[in-house]
């Protein structure tokens, strides 16, 4: 096992760790000692010695800077397991995220306490400049913890915004929140906001790949956002589109003033303002959608894909005019169980050897393909989607965006959904939003054309004969790339050999496309 030394090891004797009289680069020289340590064996030290800390000086707030940067790795590294997960997550990667969470909100303490000192002192030229420097880091601490369970699909930690808001408050009455830092890039408005409008966008219902995306725009364009107090709505109170209210006490990034009908106001209420920024979002879209290259529009060149122009579309409604549950869903817990992917999902409409969990029995049947089936509880039911919470059984396939058969109890019927919105964390109160996108489906086969039909078997499609949502027309499931406009899909329904045509495409992802299918009779 890699060995530990303790900071008072590399103290004179007698010394305590982190000592008032502790050189920076001995400092330096015992973190260099964690560096090949195990993330979550580094992080339970490193808070350790961040709970030592007394914070009075500028020299010891530049050791707090020093340690800083392996909190960031330490994070850093718990995000990169956590973009690679499975959900719902183990027992050992939920205790990785409590152990980051638990280490950044150590230090955020840390930074929040000198702030309080700093604040309580004179405030002279030297002394706001440390001020606004240690409310940056504090936030950005705090920030950090939000986006780890974001990476878990968890909600975010209601201390964390009590100590966001707080430390806006701290910078706006300071006089600091509009400044930048000399060692970081972001002002406390501009961290502030950021973080507001990444909440905002419902990180638990993005697909992967598309938090990182999301904090790349708002990097870009958080600042057209404006923060202001709320005594403006009073003076134009019908301008609710993209205005959010932000109380000072909240424990979370706030609520859509569209939401509220009679606004009480309180001592510190703020008032977000996504104008600006929609008028940009609507502009980028209108330019995709007429081809115009996404470099002259300042997007990234990924934003040519269809994936991420319905990622903008999805953030325009969300920081404009957030959608509001349709209609009242029933309680009951019946069991369910569900086969996630393409694959999986085929393989159970055609009668497939199922299993439960990975270490289940399976018959040695060559001809066989084992599905991988979890089973959940509906925790309730609208005509258009399920809440489904985690009971047992795995699936190494399940994402925001991933298409999910739900199989009924008495295994007469399997709805396909499509998976808008995953809850992670303790696997205990795991839950999925689920959109019900057909009440049944027919496996089928499509055949390749020209030189690829002799080297290819054909390919598993998965025809959906009525879609509510498509005015009960008709729809194809297919892997990427294998389906195009005009293309014969064949299929038995009901007994009867049926063709129809592939339309235009409804919905793309990195695992599947949905085609609209016409009936050419």
């Amino acid at each position: 096992m890699f060995p530990f030394y303790s900071v008072a090891s590399l103290l004179p004797e007698g010394g305590q760790a982190l000592a008032a009289g502790l050189h920076p680069e001995m400092l330096r020289a015992w973190l260099e000692t964690l560096s090949g340590a195990p993330p979550e064996e580094a992080a339970v030290t490193l808070k350790e010695q961040l709970k030592r800390i007394g914070v009075t000086t500028s020299v010891r707030l530049k050791m707090l800077d020093i340690m800083a940067a392996e909190t960031w790795r330490i994070s850093a590294a718990f995000e990169a397991e956590l973009d690679n997960a499975h959900h719902p997550l183990s027992i050992a990667l939920q205790r990785k995220v409590i152990i980051g969470n638990d280490l950044l909100k150590n230090h955020a303490q840390c930074y929040r306490t000198a702030a309080n000192r700093l604040r309580g002192s004179w405030i002279g030229l030297g002394n706001a400049d440390l001020l606004r420097h240690t409310l940056v880091h504090a936030m950005d601490m705090e920030r950090r913890r939000l986006i780890l369970a974001y990476r878990a699909y968890a909600p975010g930690s209601k201390s964390a915004w009590r100590h966001l808001h707080l430390l806006h408050r701290i910078a706006r009455s300071s006089g600091n929140a509009a400044l930048y830092s000399s060692n970081a890039g972001d002002s406390p408005h501009t961290l502030y906001v950021k973080t507001l409008l990444l909440a905002l966008a419902e990180p638990v219902q993005m697909a992967p790949g598309e938090l990182d995306r999301v904090r790349f725009f708002l990097d870009r364009y958080a600042d057209l956002a404006e923060l202001q107090d709320l005594t403006r709505f009073l003076k134009e109170p019908d301008s609710r589109e993209g205005s959010f209210l932000i109380r000072r006490n909240d424990t979370g990034p706030g609520r859509s003033l569209q939401k509220w009908h009679n606004i009480e106001i309180q001592n510190g209420d703020l008032l977000l303002d996504c104008g600006p920024l929609l008028n940009k979002l609507r502009s980028q879209i209108d330019a995709l959608e007429h081809g115009v290259l996404p470099s002259k529009i300042g997007l990234p060149s990924v934003a040519h894909r269809p994936q991420y122009l319905a990622m903008m579309k999805n953030l325009l409604m969300l920081w404009s005019d957030p959608p509001s549950r349709r209609s009242p869903r029933q309680r009951f817990k019946p069991r369910v169980e569900i086969a996630v992917g393409l694959d999986d999902l085929w393989s159970l409409l055609s009668g497939a050897v199922l299993k439960r969990r990975r270490d289940d029995s399976v018959r040695h049947d060559a001809a066989a393909y084992a599905v991988e089936l979890s089973e959940w509880s509906v925790a309730n039911e609208s005509p258009t989607g399920f809440a489904l919470q985690y009971l047992n059984g795995e699936s190494s396939a399940l994402s925001v965006g991933s298409l999910v058969g739900v199989r009924s109890p008495d295994r007469s019927t399997a709805h396909i959904c499509l998976v808008r919105r995953l809850v992670s964390g303790d696997r205990c109160r795991a839950e999925l939003g689920l959109q019900k996108y057909a009440p049944f489906a027919v496996p089928t086969l499509i055949s390749w054309s020209g030189s690829a039909a002799a080297n290819r078997p054909p390919a598993r499609a998965i025809v959906l004969p009525r879609v509510p949502a498509l005015g009960n027309e008709a729809a194809v499931i297919v892997a990427p790339h294998v389906l195009r406009s005009g293309k014969r899909v064949p299929f038995v329904l009901d007994g009867r050999k049926l063709t129809f045509i592939a339309g235009t495409p409804i919905e793309r992802s990195a695992t599947h496309e949905i085609f609209f299918l016409t009936n050419p009779d």
